[in-house]
């Protein structure tokens, strides 16, 4: 039962919390090609702007800084199959976003007025989860469940799924990459947006709330494969419950050691990622 508590459960917790990273990257990946590294930012921003403007106009921020991000700093970069110009761009855009944000606090933690109890309560013969963990799992299933859907069973859906395996061959039957760019943008901005009310809970809010948790999801992405929706779901347990596991028994400081140390062993038997797959184009 110690081993459960300590390490089984909080790991499932933060685990759905890192596949809510890793499906947001999946999201733009699959339509653009892109990595954005400004997601650890777009994560900060909703609770930060429920914080500052929500009494006021109550606007949903994220999806459309998301698409300015688009506009901005991922479609112009992204030309050519080059990663280098999309990179900078993105971390770029992340560094201006952090320093915007920056300006009410003062680089000060500020209480988030929405929430979940985080108090844990015994269940099943001494299994402690708390509220906040139960519905950061859920939401984290059913958003899974939900895109896959939406991957499959809509025209929507059909056509990222045609953008992300052959971007021009998409435009030739007529479907608009951009139209799908500026989708999957917002689509991944809504998926940040939940993410961070869902941190933001059980913890002080500051402009850094997203920079804590970018790594671990980025490792779920590649663990799961950057193309692949059932794939972040792996990929967020296998990467949480490993990280509680490294805390838990070897220290904190090895955390990120031990979870790089798995993407290699990963890369290395399967270089796509578990459930990652390589489009080979016909021509």
């Amino acid at each position: 039962m110690t081993f459960l508590n300590e390490v089984i459960v909080p790991g499932i917790a933060s685990g759905a919390t890192y596949g809510l990273f890793a499906l947001a990257f999946v999201v733009l990946y699959r339509a653009t090609g892109v990595l954005n590294f400004a997601h650890g930012q777009l994560v900060m921003l909703m609770p930060l702007s429920v914080v500052v403007l929500s009494s006021k106009w109550g606007l949903p921020v994220v999806p459309f800084v998301a698409l300015l991000e688009e506009r901005v700093a991922i479609r112009p970069f992204m030309q050519g199959g080059r990663a280098l110009p999309w990179i900078l761009s993105t971390l770029g855009f992340s560094v201006v976003l952090t320093e915007v944000m920056s300006i009410p606090y003062h680089d000060e933690a500020v209480a988030f007025p929405w929430g979940f109890s985080a108090r844990f309560h015994s269940i099943l013969g001494g299994v402690e989860v708390s509220v906040a963990n139960i519905v950061t799992v859920v939401i984290f299933l059913v958003l899974v469940g939900l895109l896959m859907l939406f991957d499959t069973r809509t025209v929507a859906g059909l056509r990222l799924r045609a953008v992300s395996q052959d971007r021009l061959g998409a435009a030739a039957l007529g479907i608009a990459p951009k139209t799908a760019s500026r989708l999957a943008c917002a689509m991944a901005g809504g998926l940040a947006a939940v993410t961070g009310i869902l941190i933001a809970s059980t913890q002080l809010v500051d402009p850094n709330i997203g920079l804590t948790v970018l790594f671990s999801g980025f490792i779920a992405a590649a663990v799961g494969g950057f193309d692949s929706l059932p794939g972040t779901l792996v990929g967020g347990m296998v990467v949480g419950i490993l990280g509680q596991a490294a805390s838990t028994y070897v220290g904190a400081n090895w955390v990120q050691a031990s979870l790089f140390g798995v993407l290699l062993i990963v890369f290395v038997v399967k270089p796509y990622g578990l459930f990652g797959r390589l489009n080979v184009r016909a021509v």
